[in-house]
Parts: structure tokens; C-alpha cells; sequence
């Protein structure tokens, strides 16, 4: 299977969302939460996230659930997008 979300992709994604305003005020889970949103390759009915840190999508072309109670500081960027794309696999 191709990996849709490259290292790259996943690192582009991170950069729009560290973009967008109040990012930084937000809790943890609403940055996850904003961030696994813009990842998800399907319809927003589709992506569905749960407290306090797991979220349902179709990331890399797959149904599949992420946990992310152990994911790094969002704002450690190296850090949190390795943590990502060793997730998607």
C-alpha cells in the first residue's frame, strides 16, 4: 500500500495547523483533535474522537484508531511528527 502520509505530508499538516489561530491556547486533546481532523482522508462524519486521547479515522487509506495518551508535546515539532508517522504504521 502507498504510504499517503509521507513524513513530509504528515510535517505540512503539522506546519497549517500550527497556523491557525489560538492553536496554542487549546487544550492538548483539542489540538490533537484539530490536527488528526486535517490528517483524515475521508468525510468529517467519518473522523470521531474520544476522550481523553483517541481518535477513529482513515489515515493512509485505512480505518484505524489512534491513541495518543503517550504522543510527545504538540509543539516539540520533531518529536511529535516522528511520533505520527511511526502511528500511521
Amino acid at each position: 500500500m502507498p504510504d499517503k502520509n509521507s513524513h513530509l505530508m504528515i510535517e505540512q499538516i503539522y506546519n497549517f495547523v500550527c497556523m491557525k489561530p489560538n492553536i496554542q491556547s487549546k487544550s492538548k486533546y483539542m489540538q490533537l483533535y484539530i490536527f488528526f481532523e486535517e490528517l483524515h482522508e475521508s468525510s468529517k462524519d467519518r473522523f470521531i474522537a474520544y476522550k481523553p486521547f483517541t481518535y477513529f479515522g482513515v489515515f493512509n487509506g485505512v480505518e484505524k484508531k489512534i491513541y495518543a495518551d503517550a504522543a510527545p508535546e504538540f509543539f516539540d515539532k520533531d518529536k511529535f511528527v516522528n511520533w505520527v508517522a511511526k502511528s500511521m504504521n
